[in-house]
This record gives C-alpha cells, sequence and structure tokens, in this order.
C-alpha cells in the first residue's frame, strides 16, 4: 500500500516490514525490513498530539484491511525523521 506522507513523499508501506506507535514522542515509526548486512532503516513520523497519531494509525490499519491501494495521513505529521540501525 501507498502511503502519502507529506508534500513530495511518499512510501510503499508493503516494502517498509513493520509499523508501530511510540506514545511517548506521538510518533509512529515505520520500519524497514533489515538488509542481509544487518543495516534497518525506520522512519519517525511525528505528529501534534497523540489523537492525530492515532487517527493516522487508523488509516494505515483501515487502508490494509481493506486492501487499499493508497492511504493519505500527510495533513497529521509535523516532522519526519529518518534513522539507521545496524545490527553488532
Amino acid at each position: 500500500m501507498w502511503v502519502k506522507i507529506g508534500d513530495n513523499h511518499i512510501i510503499n508501506l508493503n516494502l517498509m516490514g513493520e509499523f508501530w506507535c511510540d506514545f511517548e514522542s506521538s510518533c509512529i515509526a515505520i520500519g524497514e525490513t533489515p538488509f542481509e548486512n544487518g543495516v534497518k532503516r525506520i522512519l519517525l513520523l511525528y505528529f501534534e498530539d497523540e489523537e492525530k497519531m492515532m487517527k493516522a494509525y487508523e488509516t494505515l490499519i483501515d487502508g490494509l484491511k481493506s486492501n487499499k491501494n493508497y492511504v493519505d495521513i500527510s495533513e497529521h505529521i509535523v516532522n519526519i525523521e529518518e534513522a539507521i540501525y545496524e545490527e553488532e
């Protein structure tokens, strides 16, 4: 499923792997399946508050359940960060 996360930013959620909510920082983390070398990229989508984060999360879940090809959660996102993790 394609997900619009910004004006010119669309990601393929199916290729990323997994996603979860971080209630402490009001963000949704979208984790990429690690490469063979153990590197994993994670996108952190930050929201104004927990309510907007949960609305975006529900949009993602509903889109997956109903096999939608595209959903737009960009209006709820206030900041996007990228983190890279490597296995030791």
